[in-house]
This record gives C-alpha cells, sequence and structure tokens, in this order.
C-alpha cells in the first residue's frame, strides 16, 4: 500500500451498517436521500451500472428483509443538460426511474424528485410526469412545498412533514421563501432541497466542488441560513448541489454526489440512509453510505519518491495503476520528464501535471489547438463557444456565452429558452 504523504488516496471511507445500525424496530422511520446523479455528464453506462450495483441492491435488499423505506428522496440535478431522445443516456435514465418508482409502487414507498440547478435539469423532469399519473406514490417537484407524506408502508406512524426547496431564482427570495421559513421551530419533519447552504463558506475546498457549467453566473440563486433552517426542522436538512461530503452540527448534510468524475471528487460519493424515530422525531441517525463502484482516483507527486532508478519510479506507478483507476503525475522537476513519457505514452488513464517555472512541456490535443493560434480572429465568447461544442457536442448561443463572460446579471428564463431552442433545432 501506497504512503499517505505521497499519494492523496480518495473513496476510502466504507461503511457496515450492519455492524453499525442497531435493529429496525416498528417506531423507526427510515430514508435515502440521493442528488447529482448528472445522468449526460460521461461514461452513463458506467453510472448506470454503479447504481444497480449499488442503490438498487440496497433497496431490493431491504425490501426482501421485510425492512424498506418508507420514502426515496431525489435532490435534484438528476440531469447534467439536456438529453436527447435519440441518446442512448435518454434510455438509461428513464430505465433507472422507472425502476425505482415502480419498485417503490409495489412496496408502499413514496418517491419525491426535485428539480435541481436549472443549467442541468432544464425542465426535463417533465419526462417523468407520465409515472405521476401512474404511481400515486410518485412526485414531482419544481417549486417550494410543504406535503405531509403519508407512510403507506407504516400506516401506525404520522405522516412525514417535508419542506422542498428546489433551486429557484426568485429576485426577492425574502419575499418569496418568508412563509415557508418564518415558522415557528420544529414545523417539519425534513427538509430537502438542492442549492448552497450558508455554512459551506466556512468550508471553501468543498464549497469548490460544485458542477460550474452555469452555476456561478446564476445570479439570484439564493443562499439558505443553515441555521435558520435547523431551528424550523425536527429532523435532518439535507440538500444536493456540492458534490462533495459535508456535514454542519450532524444536523445538515450535502448529500455527495453519487459518482466520481474527477481529481477534484476528493471525498465519498453515494447517497444518505437516515434514520427517525418515530416518536420523537429530532431522534435522527444519518449515514452516508458509500458508492463502492466509484472510479478512484490517485495522486503522486514525482518529487517526493526516494527512488533513485527511471525503473524503479515506472514499477512504483505501474503498482498504482493497478490499484486506481486514474493515476495523476504531479513534478515540478525536469529530471522526471523521461520517467513521465515512458509511463503515458500508451496508457490514456494517467494524467500529468509539470509545474516547474523553468520549462513546460506538454502534450496538445489538436481539436484545441486554436485556442493557442496566434493568428486566430476569433473572439473569446466564439472561442467558448467552439471548445464547449467539441467537449459536449452542443452549440451555447453566443448571445448567453457574452452575458456570462461580461459579468452581467444572467437571465435564467431567457438562457434556457436560447439553449432549448438550440435544442430543438438540433
Amino acid at each position: 500500500m501506497f504512503v499517505q504523504k505521497i499519494l492523496k488516496i480518495y473513496n476510502v471511507r466504507f461503511i457496515n451498517l450492519e455492524s453499525e445500525c442497531e435493529i429496525m424496530t416498528d417506531n423507526i422511520l427510515r430514508y435515502y436521500s440521493l442528488a447529482d446523479l448528472h445522468f449526460g455528464k460521461e461514461d452513463n453506462d458506467r453510472l448506470y451500472k454503479e447504481l444497480q450495483h449499488g442503490f438498487l441492491t440496497r433497496l431490493k435488499s431491504d425490501i426482501e428483509a421485510n425492512q424498506p423505506p418508507q420514502i426515496i428522496f431525489f435532490d435534484g440535478d438528476l440531469y447534467h443538460r439536456i438529453i436527447k431522445f435519440n441518446e442512448v443516456t435518454a434510455r438509461l435514465v428513464i430505465d433507472f426511474m422507472e425502476t425505482v418508482i415502480k419498485l417503490a409502487n409495489e412496496n408502499d414507498i413514496q418517491v419525491r424528485i426535485i428539480r435541481g440547478t436549472k443549467s442541468h435539469d432544464f425542465n426535463q423532469l417533465n419526462m417523468l410526469r407520465k409515472y405521476e399519473a401512474l404511481y400515486p406514490t410518485f412526485k414531482i417537484y419544481d417549486t417550494v412545498t410543504v406535503e405531509e407524506i403519508p407512510l403507506l408502508n407504516k400506516p401506525d406512524l404520522d405522516p412525514f412533514k417535508v419542506l422542498f426547496l428546489p433551486e429557484e431564482y426568485p429576485k426577492d427570495s425574502q419575499a418569496y421563501y418568508k412563509e415557508y421559513l418564518d415558522v415557528p421551530e420544529n414545523t417539519y419533519d425534513s427538509i430537502q432541497g438542492h442549492g448552497t447552504l450558508d455554512f459551506v463558506n466556512l468550508h471553501q475546498s468543498s464549497a469548490k466542488n460544485i458542477d460550474s457549467d452555469f452555476e456561478a453566473n446564476i445570479k439570484t440563486a439564493p443562499v439558505f441560513d443553515t441555521n435558520k433552517l435547523l431551528k424550523i426542522a425536527k429532523g435532518a436538512v439535507q440538500f444536493g448541489h456540492i458534490h462533495n461530503y459535508n456535514v454542519y452540527k450532524n444536523r445538515a448534510w450535502y448529500t455527495t454526489s453519487y459518482t466520481t468524475y474527477s481529481f477534484s471528487d476528493s471525498n465519498e460519493k453515494g447517497y444518505l440512509y437516515t434514520e427517525v424515530n418515530g416518536e420523537d422525531r429530532t431522534d435522527i441517525k444519518v449515514q452516508h453510505i458509500n458508492n463502492e463502484e466509484a472510479p478512484t482516483y490517485a495522486i503522486i507527486n514525482m518529487d517526493e519518491l526516494s527512488f533513485d532508478s527511471v525503473e524503479d519510479k515506472v514499477a512504483y506507478i505501474n503498482q498504482a495503476k493497478e490499484e486506481f483507476s486514474f493515476v495523476r503525475i504531479d513534478s515540478e522537476n525536469k529530471s522526471n520528464i523521461d520517467v513521465i513519457k515512458k509511463i503515458t505514452e500508451t496508457d490514456s488513464s494517467i494524467k500529468v501535471k509539470l509545474t516547474d517555472k523553468k520549462f513546460t512541456e506538454s502534450k496538445i490535443d489538436d481539436r484545441y489547438r486554436f485556442l493557442i493560434d496566434p493568428k486566430s480572429t476569433n473572439s473569446i465568447a466564439e472561442d467558448i463557444q467552439k471548445f464547449i461544442e467539441i467537449s459536449t457536442d452542443s452549440v451555447v448561443n453566443l448571445g448567453l456565452i457574452g452575458e456570462i463572460i461580461n459579468e452581467k446579471p444572467l437571465d435564467i428564463d431567457k438562457s434556457i429558452e436560447l439553449l432549448e431552442e438550440k435544442d430543438t433545432k438540433n
């Protein structure tokens, strides 16, 4: 195993629920909270399989053990981008959600899904509206809502009162949310939402791990006062949006994204499992369930390796390749170039970061060479548009890009219309 100071190792927190959880008693209410699946981002087949092998396997196992959850919450960003009906991704996301909804309905489990960031989910939750009509246990919320959810498979327990806070963009947040937030203490059993809780500002490194395509430019997205939410909730406040694991006062949580996508994904990935005392709903127990199939990432600082020979360094890196899905090599030492070349010339899973100020050696992807072409006459907006088109096979309106880079307040509705109009034309 590698020395911790040399490798930054991710996804190492595993939870054995059988040993850590007490046996569920009749007055215990259980639910799952998932968020930030981001279908459409990349490698959707892998994401689908991870959900099948992880979350769906757990759900089926709990049902077979006669300990089903009472509710499943999806807290935003089911999608990453506009999904076209002729894409494989469209089939995968529908297949997954249909499986969850049907299985839940058969076992009297309530399912609730809320809209996340508008530049990810857009209005695509409407693709699931037919299931609302078919299955009474499934509901979609795209605006702030309070619901007292009947616990169909625990009828002896009172309904579970939830405040849903989908990501919205009101011009006056204080006025918009007043009737929902200016309420007596312990009004809600739980608050489920998507967006920014102010406590993440205390942990800037974690707060940065947001899927940020347009999110940083959404000027009117509210930042919620975490302490205020905790006062009006008896139990857990659980949000999607920040992809890394964050917890505040053991009462407020970010669920994490379900899987990893990059070296910045430095914490657990998966979903939250919550137990609530049916008689005293301030008595809660929350655990993060790790997605054990999420890709793992390791960073090797070549300058900290004590090996003398190139062969020993190569052998060390090859060993890391066996243990981790992706490896990144960092170096500020020019002498390591030969090792790096030898390792990376035939392996695309190895990433390289050279930071020596005295030299720069990079392999340029010819598709993006226009970005450094001194003869280019493209505007910044045109370069950004071309970069997005190459990277995502999508065309973003130049006017929208212009608004963003000029730091003008972004008209969300107008932006969504432009993107949807583009998608329709394609």
